[in-house]
């Protein structure tokens, strides 16, 4: 899930996402990082969903497939909102995408399928047909 974050304390900023088991923290750390990245942001890194405001998201954890809840940004901090552009986050969770298959499925690289940019359908990096993202 993708959301935007906020807090009373507007000094606070910075991309994060929240994950629920320990087999998700790692895809947590992966978007956190390119989306923080991709932004000039700070990484404010992987979070266990017992550290949200209402102390648990009940949705990441019945859900039967790993998730995580990434929250792009601060809406209530300057530097943030002055960082943010659709693209370069489109861009950061992207390279999430890219970075999280590759890394699952090594084996996947090796063969001859395009995921392709929704905006431009160029391929954006090759997998096989077993996985493969293209525009509807």
């Amino acid at each position: 899930a993708i959301h935007f974050n906020a807090n009373r304390n507007i000094t606070i900023g910075g991309t994060e996402a929240y994950f629920s088991n320990e087999r998700e923290k790692q895809l947590s750390e992966i978007f956190s990082r390119n989306v923080s990245d991709s932004l000039g942001i700070r990484n404010r890194g992987a979070r266990h969903d017992s550290e949200t405001w209402v102390g648990s998201l009940g949705w990441l954890r019945h859900l039967k497939c790993d998730s995580v809840l990434v929250e792009i940004c601060y809406l209530t901090n300057d530097m943030d909102m002055a960082n943010y552009d659709v693209v370069k986050a489109a861009g950061g969770l992207s390279a999430s995408i890219k970075e999280i298959v590759l890394r699952k499925v090594p084996e996947i690289a090796q063969e001859n399928t395009s995921i392709r940019s929704l905006r431009h359908r160029e391929p954006v990096f090759q997998i096989n047909r077993q996985f493969c993202i293209h525009p509807a």
